[in-house]
């Protein structure tokens, strides 16, 4: 199930992808193939209110 709205644009190795269904082919192609990618993330600043 691919998360996006049914305009969506993604770039991958310099060419768009232009669809929702282009998009979940694009995936689905990539996990077929064994290209894995990882995101790591962390946030820069946190900030809580007293509120």
């Amino acid at each position: 199930m691919t998360c996006a709205n049914e305009d969506a644009v993604l770039m991958r190795n310099n060419l768009l992808i232009i669809g929702k269904t282009a998009i979940a082919q694009q995936f689905e192609t990539q996990e077929a193939s064994g290209d894995t990618t990882s995101l790591s993330w962390k946030p820069d600043f946190v900030d809580v209110s007293n509120f």
